[in-house]
């Protein structure tokens, strides 16, 4: 039964906007869960509210409106975001790649749209011409492995730039032609009504919007709607002269692109809103207008969409094999390329949906285009992991040195049980001459019981403190009050200049945990520093063996030389004897380590053949050990997809165990 007729007013905008609100609120940690991109989630999502779906959602005037102020919005966002500096740095290399990933696509795509799949010559070109265009997706990615100075990533950001304005071109001119306009006087007034916006907009705009920053400076509201109008403006001015308004919106990006920082505020504003309210009310329209039955039951729909996917990838495939040949790229730097220009979603939605509203092409393209977002996103993600992780292995070799900083311990308490445990191995992991305090920390949760909680919390924290003094150690006692226990312990170690946080391991998992995340979820996310998580269950000196288990390439993340002390420093408190499993390179990096630092410590080493094994290594756990684990944060170089599941398997197999996991400083 259709949700609205239950209403007696059938159609209800309170209910319409509170469903889009929590589309927009729980697809991305949805797709997060699944390792896919957000937009994908939100696309999704108008498809199952959508008239073919749940028919929640109806296609209707307010729907519309919004979807198309998110497009623009989006297109935008897109020239503001894109990087000059990079581009200009390698120009002619990215302007040798944008024509590659340009042409060869478009020159593959169009003889198959229109001799295999028999469409019109406007239609095969509008297709071919969304081959073209790639989003860069998977660029989070090649951040989180600090290889964004990379010269294949200065390249297939400059690429973007190119392509994405060329096809945009060629979306005008088909436009014009699907319009009627197709004589000699036509294309000369649409030639020079093209010349005069894109004059107006990237000459014009930057100096308007120079003096009214300078008459206006002080009004945070004013710059945002002065932007956003400039921004339909451009967009109403390429529509009257008869070029889709999302040209001028990219124009508009790209022409106040200097001056908008990426940090100011006023581009904080920008991206709040977009991401917020705007862009998503566009993806949710994109797939309200996709057809669920006709995708499911029409072959038609389904050959369609594997045979553009399939000359998509081809397409970017063969652009970025002519790249490496022409700019001599070795074969990783080839594949990172192809990843971050081979997911089509933000152009490529909008080109579509131009040629769909024009009426060049049918709702079975529109379809298929969605399922060809979804595979190339998917895979354009893995393919820029793998390679990126690759290519961060060869140029960060030094990673492991860094420069001292000084070394200051937080240690966020609040289960009273486990106070002394994590202070004793706070005081083992310290540096010995440091003469910096431990810190405890506490968090009160802000509600009415603030005040009765925070004297609770300073009687936890003082116990600490007494327990510290037993073995004269300094210690600094904080507490906060906030909502949040990871922002606030975020927040507190970017103020107390934190390198080390040790924080215990709750074992149980609330529902909400799987949805949202855990407390330890989001600290790998907002924070940088080296992390102890510790699942203390017995005295730190009741253990004979510690067991360090390294996973492969960890001896390469940028805190590992840190660790490796700092777990030598509590085998030699507790007297205990010490067993790690790592591969050969690791062996030879903590023995050149070791050597360094002329340390010297009795090592028994496990050094597996094939690779290490997470499951075999637990089973030769006994008791009276402590095991060690080195673990990763997502998108690092040493990180597994099996290193998620760690914390479920230790907790159900090993309830009476000490275990720790440490995650390299980022």
């Amino acid at each position: 039964m259709i949700l609205a007729e239950l209403l007696p007013s059938g159609y209800n905008p309170v209910l319409v906007f509170t469903i889009v609100l929590l589309i927009i609120l729980l697809a991305p940690m949805v797709m997060e869960k699944l390792r896919m991109p957000g937009i994908v989630g939100m696309i999704l999502a108008g498809v199952i509210f959508g008239p073919y779906g749940l028919n929640v959602l109806e296609n209707n005037a307010a729907f519309r409106l919004f979807g198309t102020v998110g497009l623009l919005y989006l297109m935008f966002v897109a020239g503001l975001e894109m990087d000059m500096n990079q581009f200009r740095q390698s120009r002619m290399k990215s302007l040798t790649f944008g024509l590659l990933t340009f042409t060869i696509p478009l020159a593959i795509g169009f003889p198959v749209c229109y001799y295999l799949l028999e469409y019109n010559f406007l239609g095969s070109l509008l297709i071919a011409s969304m081959f073209s265009t790639h989003t860069l997706i998977s660029y989070p990615i090649v951040q989180k492995l600090g290889i964004t100075k990379n010269e294949a990533v200065i390249i297939a950001i400059g690429g973007t730039i190119i392509t994405d304005v060329m096809v945009l071109v060629l979306l005008a001119v088909i436009s014009a032609t699907a319009s009627g306009e197709s004589d000699v006087m036509a294309w000369v007034k649409f030639g020079g009504l093209f010349i005069a916006s894109s004059l107006i907009v990237l000459m014009g705009f930057p100096a308007l919007a120079r003096w009214f920053f300078h008459r206006i400076e002080g009004e945070k509201v004013s710059h945002y709607i002065f932007v956003l109008t400039l921004v339909f403006i451009a967009a109403l001015l390429f529509e009257l002269s008869g070029v889709e308004p999302i040209i001028g919106a990219f124009l508009a990006g790209l022409s106040l692109n200097r001056l908008i920082p990426k940090s100011s505020p006023l581009m904080s504003r920008i991206d709040f809103m977009g991401n917020a309210l705007f862009i998503p009310f566009f993806l949710i329209s994109v797939g309200l207008l996709i057809n669920i039955p006709a995708i499911t039951s029409s072959m038609e729909t389904v050959t369609i969409a594997v045979t553009l996917t399939l000359v998509a990838l081809l397409g970017k495939w063969i652009a970025s094999l002519f790249t490496q040949k022409i700019l001599d790229l070795q074969k990783d730097q080839r594949n990172l390329v192809f990843g971050l220009s081979s997911s089509h979603a933000a152009a490529t939605i909008a080109v579509i949906l131009v040629g769909f509203r024009l009426g060049i092409i049918g709702e079975n393209v529109l379809d298929a285009t969605i399922l060809l977002i979804f595979i190339t996103c998917l895979l354009a993600s893995l393919v820029t992991a793998r390679a990126g992780k690759k290519i961060a292995i060869k140029n960060l070799p030094s990673a492991t040195s860094t420069a001292p900083l000084t070394e200051r311990i937080l240690v966020p308490i609040s289960n009273p049980a486990t106070i002394e445990y994590l202070i004793d191995f706070a005081l083992m992991i310290k540096t010995p001459t440091s003469i910096e305090p431990v810190v405890p920390f506490a968090v009160v949760h802000d509600n009415d019981e603030a005040h009765t909680n925070l004297e609770n919390s300073r009687k936890i924290l003082d116990r600490a403190a007494k327990h510290a003094s037993a073995s004269n150690s300094l210690v600094n006692l904080v507490t906060r009050i906030d909502i949040n226990a990871s922002s606030a312990i975020s927040r507190a170690s970017r103020e107390l200049g934190i390198t080390d946080i040790v924080i215990g391991w709750h074992s149980k998992q609330k529902t909400a945990d799987k949805i949202f995340g855990t407390t330890l979820d989001r600290l790998l996310k907002q924070t940088g520093q080296m992390l102890f998580v510790c699942r203390l269950v017995t005295p730190l000196n009741a253990y004979k063996r510690l067991k360090l288990f390294i996973p492969e390439n960890a001896e390469l993340e940028k805190g590992f030389e840190d660790i490796i002390l700092k777990i030598i420093r509590v085998t030699k408190h507790t007297e205990a004897s010490l067993l790690i499993s790592g591969s050969h390179a690791c062996k030879a990096s903590i023995e050149s380590l070791l050597q360094k630092n002329k340390t010297k410590v009795s090592i028994n080493w496990s050094v597996p053949e094939g690779s290490l094994d997470t499951q075999s290594f637990f089973q030769l756990i006994a008791p009276q050990e402590m095991v060690v684990l080195i673990g990763a944060r997502e998108g690092s170089i040493s990180y597994e997809k099996e290193f998620d599941s760690l914390p479920e398997m230790i907790t159900t197999q090993f309830s009476s165990t000490n275990i720790i996991i440490v995650y390299p400083a980022q």
